[in-house]
């Protein structure tokens, strides 16, 4: 059973759409690293059925615009848990352009049946005024409010994992409530961290586990 969508392939060959893949159930997410987005995808994988119900729900990256898309060309606010108010990286933003965001993309769900979604970027600048211009690398982590439906609703940026990230941003800003995670004692600026990812549930911890790769 195939079914084609057009509309995924903006670049054209450069998209690179399906360089990354990751399946949880009946939720599928799909990187295109090459426009720096990831497209998240819901089917009935009810294998008697003919009917495949493939149905695009969401888009992520700096310039997707459909009304479930979520766009991080605005990623930061001054306030606690505020992501839409900027795009400045001194300020804890975070954006996709050029990062090869999507290179890699790992989906799981919470103990409620919530998605959860890792996404590397490891083309990621360092955040807060750093140095590193490019291929820091960075992980992107995504919250959902859909066990109801299953359908990447109430989608969210919850954290960002890469150097420069330490939640001590100029302005006072905190997009992300302190959760980010600072890499720069842990990665090289080359390493292109987020070139891999994994993100697993934990039941008897009820707690998350993510596995990111750089290149060195």
């Amino acid at each position: 059973i195939s079914h084609e969508f057009d509309t995924m392939n903006e670049g054209g060959s450069s998209s690179f759409f399906g360089s990354s893949v990751s399946l949880h159930g009946g939720r599928l997410a799909v990187g295109a690293r090459g426009d720096s987005e990831v497209h998240l995808f819901t089917f009935n994988d009810d294998v008697t059925s003919s009917d495949l119900e493939l149905t695009l729900r969401a888009s992520i990256g700096d310039s997707v615009t459909g009304a479930n898309d979520y766009n991080l060309g605005s990623t930061y606010g001054e306030d606690d848990g505020e992501n839409s108010t900027g795009d400045s990286y001194n300020a804890g933003g975070f954006q996709s352009t050029g990062t090869s965001f999507g290179y890699g993309v790992s989906l799981s769900a919470d103990a409620d049946g919530n998605a959860r979604l890792a996404v590397g970027a490891p083309g990621a600048q360092e955040a807060n005024g750093g140095t590193c211009n490019s291929n820091c690398g960075a992980v992107a982590l995504f919250t959902f409010t859909d066990a109801t439906d299953q359908d990447f609703s109430g989608i969210r940026l919850a954290a960002v994992i890469g150097e420069g990230y330490d939640n001590d941003y100029n302005a006072s800003a905190n997009p992300r409530s302190g959760k980010d995670i600072d890499m720069g004692l842990i990665t090289d600026p080359t390493d292109l961290f987020g070139i891999s990812v994994a993100l697993t549930y934990d039941s008897a911890l009820g707690t998350h586990r993510l596995a990111g790769l750089a290149s060195q």
